[in-house]
């Protein structure tokens, strides 16, 4: 008996110190799981196959690890809590990623199947099998870097519940931000024109810090500056007025990038993404109505005056439309002509550069090869069909919707989800004239903040 009871002791005694064991285990995942989103920026925007397989790898790996680790400490109920409340977006997400496995599959007999391939079968003398998809290896990577995506949504969803994991990331998003930033700007002091260690082919004259185009390297600047604008409330609220004074600092630098990039779209987003952060900000804080019109009237005049500046280093280019417009609007009108072809099942996700040229004319734009659609709404629905880049957006929008709701409420600390919210608005406002969402430094970094910000709402 007295053997038992020792034994009962004992056991109860690991089980005591097994669970501080299993925490730092956590949190050596988070710090893991920071440094994949920090690194996804630097390694040209993560816009190259080598980044995609990295990206994929290491979150696979942190997904593995992270299930064990909760199921082996005890904690499986977190995994049921978080199927509960991520129901909707999963099961909008897994009908996504059916139809795109649908789309590879050979064999696809009917209207559903692509017309070409019977095509590309005489003209290679032998028959080939039926698809959706155009090419079934670029949709395959399509598929790797979308569940990459949401890998990271569910990571930063699982990791960050805690207020101050939440908040470490926000910091680690802003610092990142900032080092991107600092070097777009000395490559551009020194007139270097490089990407790292490639020679600029474009935007010679335009920041762009790690990233090959200048406007998802502003649009990445202005997440970076979203989460930076959240600390400077926090530590004015705190009156950390150091703190607050190197906050600043390092939003004007951001700031600078933005405008020195040259980007017209994203610039005038970021601003009116920040100036609605700070109306969030003011309606929640505010205690009377003659303080919220003082903020108002704050935030009214930091818009105004950040406006002017943006106007005067960017002189006409905000003032008249380039001609590369006149090519984007021919090409929305060609990619819709091509979505009413095949409105259901699409072309094949992730097939846009081999679906273009069949449909594309030559009149009155430049014949400059369009590797996007530059909006990344119709390249959705060219890539899926129309019922399945409906759920796409749903599955994204489900958790953007959460976090809106959740930080018009007083006294939350909701830093994550305000920050989320601001980003998704930026992009998607962005996504109706360029592609920033579909290059993984932005939207690893999104889709972790979205996830954080969700986890913290919910």
């Amino acid at each position: 008996m007295f053997a038992a009871t020792n034994g009962t002791m004992q056991g109860a005694h690991s089980g005591a110190g097994a669970a501080p064991i299993w925490r730092r285990v956590e949190e050596g995942l988070f710090w893991a799981f920071v440094l994949l989103v920090a690194d996804a920026p630097i390694w040209l925007g993560s816009n190259r196959p080598f980044a995609w397989y990295v990206n994929a790898a290491g979150t696979g790996c942190l997904m593995i690890a992270v299930l064990a680790v909760l199921l082996m400490s005890g904690q499986g109920r977190r995994l049921w809590i978080a199927g509960e409340k991520l129901r909707a977006p999963v099961l909008c997400f897994s009908l996504v990623v059916a139809w795109i496995l649908i789309q590879m599959v050979p064999g696809i007999y009917g209207e559903a199947a692509s017309p070409w391939w019977p095509l590309a079968g005489e003209a290679l003398g032998r028959e080939l099998p039926d698809r959706i998809t155009l090419a079934p290896t670029l949709t395959f990577i399509a598929l790797g870097r979308l569940l990459t995506d949401a890998g990271v949504f569910w990571l930063a969803f699982q990791l960050c519940r805690d207020r101050d994991r939440a908040r470490l990331l926000l910091i680690a998003v802003f610092a990142t931000g900032c080092l991107v930033a600092a070097y777009a700007l000395f490559d551009l002091a020194a007139g270097y024109a490089d990407v790292l260690w490639i020679a600029k082919t474009a935007y010679r004259n335009d920041a762009t810090g790690t990233f090959i185009v200048r406007n998802v390297f502003a649009l990445y600047s202005g997440i970076a500056a979203f989460a930076g604008f959240e600390l400077f409330w926090q530590a004015i609220r705190a009156r950390r007025i150091w703190t607050a004074g190197l906050l600043a600092t390092g939003l004007l630098v951001l700031l600078a990038a933005i405008v020195l990039s040259h980007s017209r779209a994203a610039s005038a987003i970021v601003l009116f993404c920040l100036f609605v952060m700070g109306l969030v900000r003011a309606a929640t804080l505010a205690k009377s109505r003659a303080v919220l019109l003082y903020n108002l009237a704050l935030g009214l005049g930091l818009l105004g005056a950040a406006t002017l500046v943006a106007v005067s280093v960017l002189e006409s280019r905000l003032l008249r439309l380039d001609d590369d417009w006149e090519g984007r609007l021919a090409i929305y009108r060609l990619v819709w002509g091509a979505i009413q072809t095949r409105p259901l099942a699409g072309f094949g996700y992730g097939t846009f550069e081999l679906m273009f040229p069949a449909f594309r004319d030559m009149s009155g734009w430049s014949s400059t090869s369009w590797v996007y659609a530059h909006n990344s709404y119709l390249e959705t629905l060219a890539g899926l069909g129309i019922p399945a880049g409906a759920l796409l957006w749903a599955a994204i929008l489900t958790p953007c919707f959460r976090c809106a709701g959740a930080i018009l409420k007083p006294n939350r600390d909701l830093g994550a989800a305000r920050v989320a919210v601001a980003t998704f608005l930026a992009l998607g406002l962005h996504s109706f004239v360029d592609f920033s969402i579909q290059i993984q430094g932005v939207s690893i970094t999104a889709l972790a903040l979205l996830g954080a910000g969700y986890a913290r709402a919910s």
